[in-house]
This record gives structure tokens, sequence and C-alpha cells, in this order.
């Protein structure tokens, strides 16, 4: 929105000059009515322009920040958005900016694809995100390990290097030995590094899984309910968490709008910031450095047979699917371009480590977790812990069923 510059029609908090000069207008004292006209003069707008931009008379806007007319909550929350604040916040007489997250998506056919009834989904999962942090601040949890994030995107001739070079940085700061796996990936998620994660249906065609974060480092990360090949596959569900988390930590957040970013299938159709996170997830549940030490050196000749091995040898210890292990591997030099080819499209069965998730559609386990201490310590009410969990107000905690 431009700001308009005709500051001069709000002289003071409590009075304004009427149009004509000639005598003062009391206005109204309430604190909503004071918080929007605070608004108004911070960023120079009349009232003219503010009714327009929120779509409500411009009369019962002057009725109500003058004498304190009727004005219903669907008009203040037009205002609140028109004025870039928080519309909750405006209802309690503050000024809080409104913070829009933005959305990663991974997998989605198009932009055009992407659908609206998932901006309820994620806007609930940011909720509970939120609540969430609050939780752990109550409880005076562990601290998290946290990364500054960046506002410049990732530099497309560097993304891959990018990624792997964020994907040891991480590894290192949570104290994970290169040389195994990473253990229960959704636990490391909300336990370390607090971002929340859930499973929902979404209805974005062909998503895999979404990131929704706000400015203020609040994120979630949610995963398809809907998707088959990760119920077919569990271990995918290790890649998509790792994949999501760069998102979370480090890609930069826009403000005052939602922002999509897309991941469609294939690297060369990915944006710089998708292909630094598909090398970062491929690092940090693979590192170089463990690849080396169960594998010794890159060898420039291997049969069909031997590279098979090698591929079995690292899903086994890595925990990961196969397609992405070859891939990987090519990446690191440790398969030729044929063997690549070759290897990608080959079925094999599940290993072990399996990533514990929470039911579609229910509660984050860590909120679980955490909600049901603090409700025993008496730190927070059960309206809290049912906000962080997403539960209806009749529906009883999930501890008490």
């Amino acid at each position: 929105m431009e700001p308009h510059g005709r500051a001069s029609l709000l002289a003071s908090p409590l009075q304004r000059v009427d149009r004509a000069g000639t005598e003062p207008i009391m206005m109204n004292t309430d604190p909503i009515a004071v918080a929007v006209r605070a608004e108004m003069q911070a960023q120079q707008l009349d009232q003219a322009v503010l009714a327009r931009a929120a779509d409500v008379p411009e009369s019962a806007l002057a009725s109500f920040l003058e004498r304190g007319g009727e004005f219903s909550t669907a008009k203040l929350a037009r205002v609140a958005d028109a004025l870039g604040l928080d519309d909750l916040a405006l209802l309690d007489g503050h000024r809080k900016p409104l913070l829009r997250p933005s959305v990663f998506l991974r997998h989605a056919a198009s932009w055009q694809d992407y659908s609206d009834q998932d901006t309820a989904v994620l806007d609930a999962a940011l909720q509970q995100a939120r609540a969430f942090r609050d939780i752990r601040g109550a409880l005076g949890a562990v601290p998290l390990v946290g990364f500054p994030r960046t506002d410049a995107p990732a530099r497309p001739a560097q993304a891959a290097r990018a990624g792997y070079a964020l994907a040891a940085r991480l590894r290192s700061a949570l104290g994970l030995a290169l040389d195994v796996a990473v253990p229960d990936i959704r636990a490391l998620v909300e336990d370390r590094l607090g971002v929340l994660v859930l499973v929902r249906p979404l209805k974005t065609a062909g998503a895999t899984a979404m990131t929704v974060c706000a400015p203020d480092g609040v994120a979630a990360l949610v995963l398809n309910s809907e998707d088959v090949r990760r119920r077919e596959n569990n271990l995918l569900a290790r890649v998509h968490l790792a994949h999501e988390t760069c998102h979370a930590l480090f890609d930069p957040v826009a403000t005052g709008r939602l922002n999509l970013v897309l991941e469609r299938e294939g690297s060369e159709a990915a944006s710089a910031n998708e292909q630094r996170a598909g090398a970062f997830a491929a690092e940090f549940l693979m590192p170089e450095a463990g690849l080396g030490a169960l594998l010794g050196s890159p060898r420039k000749s291997l049969g069909l047979a031997a590279a098979e091995d090698v591929v079995q040898q690292v899903r086994a210890n890595f925990g990961v699917p196969r397609e992405i292990a070859v891939f990987h591997l090519h990446h690191r030099r440790f398969l030729t371009d044929a063997l690549r080819d070759q290897l990608k499209t080959g079925k094999a069965p599940n290993v072990g480590h399996k990533t514990s998730l929470p039911e579609p559609g229910g509660p984050s386990i860590a909120a679980t977790e955490l909600a049901r201490r603090a409700m025993d310590e008496a730190l927070i009410s059960s309206g809290a812990a049912r906000l962080a969990l997403g539960i209806h107000a009749l529906e009883p905690l999930p501890w008490l069923r």
C-alpha cells in the first residue's frame, strides 16, 4: 500500500481539526480506535485511503474513529489487514505487525496447482508451531540449535555446494557422527530445532510436503498424508523432512505477503533454493566423510555388481531410499554416469531407520509430550495445550482419553 501524504488531518491522538479548519473534533478514545489512528499517522494515511484499502464505508470508519460508532469485527479485520496489523492484537488495542508466512512446496506440478484449501492447513500449522514454541519457553526446554537466516537466496551456480556446506554445519552443531545414520529425524527436528512436524491431507496437486515459515522464526513441516510413495517407503520421510528442514532453517522468508516457493520434479526445473535443499538433504543423510569411511576413496573402474553392492551398503548404513543413494553417490563421484543410469531404476526392499510420524490429522508428537508436562507442572492452561495440539475445545486431551 502506498503512503498518502495528508498526515495533517491527524493532528493528535485525541482530536483533529475538521476539514474546514474551524474547530476541533473530539476523537474516540477507545484503545482500538487509538491504535488505528496511531498506525494511520505512522503510515501517513487518511481515512479515505484506508477505507478504500479495507473495503469499508468511509462514513462508518469515520464514525468509529471519531465518535465510537458501531463497527463490526469483520470490518475491523479488513482494516487491520489493510494496515498490515494482526487483527487479534488490534482487538486488544495493540499494534502488532502482521507476519505473513512463506510456504515452500515440494514436488507440485505447477504454480497454478496450489490449492487455496491448503492455506487453512498451513495457517493452523503455523498457529500450532507458535504455541509449541511458547510451551517450550514455559518449560525452559533445552536451548535449540539455531542459525541466522539470510535474506539472500541461493546462487544457482553454487546451490549444491552451499547445500553440502549447510548440512555439514548442522550435523556438527547437532553433534552427529559422520559415519552413522541420522537417528529419528522427526524427533531431531522437533526436539533439537523446535520445528513442528505434522501430517495432513494436502490438496495441492502432486505436493509431497510443505514448509510454512514466519518472519519471527516459527516454522512447521507438513507432510502430505495422501502421499502414496511415502506410505509404501517410509525412508522417503527422512528425505522429505531433511529437505524441508533446509527451507525452515536457511531460506529467506518474505514479509508482507504469502511467498510461494515451488519445486518441480527434476533438478533442471528447480529453483536455486530447491537445488540447495535437495543437496542439503542428501549430504545431511549421507555425509561425504561418512561415505569415505564406509567405502574408501571413489574408484574409477567399478562393475555393475560391485556398484550395486556399494549402493546397498550406503542404504543399509545411512537409511536412505535407493534413488537418493544412487544420485548422491554419483554427485560424490563414486558412480559414473553410466552406472547411475543403470542403477537408478532398480527396486530394493526397505531397510531399517524408519521415522516416527504423528497420525494423519493428529497432533505433533513432541507438542503432545511437552503440553502434558507443562500441564502437569501447572505452567499452561488446557486451552493453551489444545492450541498447540490443534484440537477442539470440547475434545479431550490425548492423555486423558
